[in-house]
């Protein structure tokens, strides 16, 4: 009996451990990441491409502390010309290495849209 009693003990204290677990919330729930996914397989420069074509000439920025244009200098007079447009679920505070790695990648991707929509509006005759 005593055997009995002390297998149903450890099975019902198994079963409430792991019921426990399922519940912890993970820090990137309600984080959408499907545009950080998606933006991760674009080409930069084929979308840089086909916005200039349509004569859109901002340039992408990402959030962190503040807004930032990766690629360009602070204040650069192109971007306040311009303007930007700020990649979504880009942040200084990932919520766990996916994200983290996801901003890495949209920082790239900002670096290359950047040098060549700026390469282009200089070809363009934009003066700064």
């Amino acid at each position: 009996m005593k055997d009995l009693n002390l297998r149903i003990l450890i099975v019902l204290a198994a079963i409430l451990g792991i019921s426990g677990c399922t519940g912890q919330k993970s820090k990137c729930d309600g984080v959408d990441l499907s545009g950080l996914i998606a933006l991760k397989k674009s080409d930069p420069v084929a979308d840089e491409t086909k916005a200039f074509a349509s004569h859109d000439y901002r340039f992408v920025g990402v959030n962190g502390y503040v807004v930032v244009v990766p690629g360009m200098d602070e204040g650069d007079p192109l971007v306040r010309k311009y303007g930007k447009r700020i990649i979504e679920g880009t942040t200084d505070a990932p919520c766990d290495k996916e994200h983290s790695s996801l901003v890495d990648s949209a920082q790239e991707y900002a670096i290359a849209y950047n040098k060549k929509l700026a390469s282009d509006l200089m070809k363009l005759g934009t003066t700064k």
